[in-house]
């Protein structure tokens, strides 16, 4: 069920409309984690059965924002699986060609107690 969150005078209110619920909370966690308490007591069941999709009310320019900062964090965690991945392969090339751990861990521009760990020796 959707919960839409308005920012208060000190607080955020939290309201969905199917069961009616209003609460209020400082911070936007704090809301959800009460609308989740209000919405479990109203569908007599408990707070973690409740599944909410949250509406947050701020303008263009911060949805914009938040959005640009999620998949900016989002290709961050891709690049480093994709380094991870690149540094593996590289690695163990090396060691078939005979290289020892610490001139791998030169080569890649690491420690080799990381390159032992990459390797899991």
């Amino acid at each position: 069920m959707t919960v839409t969150y308005a920012q208060s005078e000190g607080g955020w209110i939290a309201s969905s409309a199917d069961p009616a619920v209003t609460v209020f909370g400082r911070t936007i966690e704090k809301s959800r984690e009460n609308a989740a308490e209000a919405l479990a007591k109203v569908l007599r069941t408990f707070p973690g059965n409740v599944a909410i999709d949250d509406s947050v009310s701020i303008s263009s320019q911060s949805r914009r924002a938040v959005d640009d900062a999620k998949a900016a964090r989002n290709a961050v965690l891709e690049a480093e699986a994709a380094s991870a991945a690149a540094t593996l392969k590289a690695a163990a090339r090396l060691q078939a060609d005979g290289l020892s751990l610490r001139d791998i861990a030169y080569l890649l521009g690491v420690s080799h107690s990381r390159v032992h760990q990459i390797l899991g020796k």
